[in-house]
């Protein structure tokens, strides 16, 4: 199976080692912030701290201990008594800039350090640990492609796709992004307010299908899962011949709520 690249970031993005993660990479400024046997700066694929001559050597080196004063190039006797051989040219073959006064951490991919998507694509694929793998995105795929073949309007298939990819701001993904620390239902204030609870099982929702008077039973089953429950309304959709004129409802009324 083929890497979502959107995933691959959005995963890596959350990754508490983001610091140290594969697509990030220090631009070296004044050499005060880069530790240079820890952080990665080295400008390979991908970015990594450069690897001592020796093992003991001195843990706490800063990039700014291998300058010659006032930052007129790398001083090469030393980089090469202390640096292993394989990463002497690497670091020669770094520029120093003279007006950037700062190291930073950015996009390693891109000249100027900044994310695109162009260079995320490029990255998901030529990713050097084949065993990294993103959590794959919510959503049965099967429901996707029925919400995208489905005769509705744009704005509600969009709506449905966020829905099912649990990328609406729901009670339960506010709290888990940080955003509140109240996850609660606005409306019964008993349960946490799930994407299953909020369209399907809140009992104020449950008035609102019953007074719809749609023949989908399932909707109403609080056993039946939320895709099933999704499921369901799709195979109603589809037999809008029979049913022409609440084909349609079931989309709307989740629109509404």
């Amino acid at each position: 199976m083929g890497l979502d690249p959107i995933s691959t970031f959005l995963w890596l993005a959350i990754d508490p080692s983001w610091e140290r993660s594969i697509e990030n990479g220090y631009t070296v400024g004044d050499g005060e912030v880069i530790q240079t046997w820890v952080d990665p700066w080295l400008p390979v694929h991908p970015p990594r701290a450069p690897r001592p001559r020796i093992a003991s050597q001195a843990a706490n080196l800063r990039v700014k201990d291998m300058f010659l004063p006032n930052k007129a190039g790398w001083n090469e006797r030393l980089v090469r008594d202390i640096v292993h051989p394989a990463d002497v040219i690497h670091i020669l073959g770094t520029k120093i800039s003279s007006h950037q006064h700062r190291d930073y951490l950015g996009w390693h991919y891109t000249e100027k350090g900044n994310y695109t998507v162009k260079s995320g694509y490029w990255l998901a694929t030529h990713l050097p640990n084949n065993n990294i793998f993103p959590v794959p995105p919510y959503g049965d795929p099967q429901i996707k492609k029925e919400i995208w073949k489905s005769h509705t309007a744009p704005k509600l298939k969009h709506f449905l796709w966020r829905m099912l990819s649990r990328a609406l701001p729901t009670g339960e993904e506010i709290v888990k992004r940080h955003i509140a620390d109240d996850g609660y239902c606005r409306r019964c204030v008993t349960e946490i307010e799930t994407t299953d609870h909020l369209f399907f099982n809140c009992p104020h929702v449950t008035q609102i299908w019953r007074a719809s008077q749609l023949p989908i039973s399932r909707i109403s089953d609080p056993i039946v899962s939320f895709e099933d429950k999704l499921k369901a309304i799709f195979e109603f959709h589809k037999h809008k011949n029979m049913y022409d004129s609440l084909s349609h409802l079931s989309f709307w009324i989740l629109w509404k709520i």
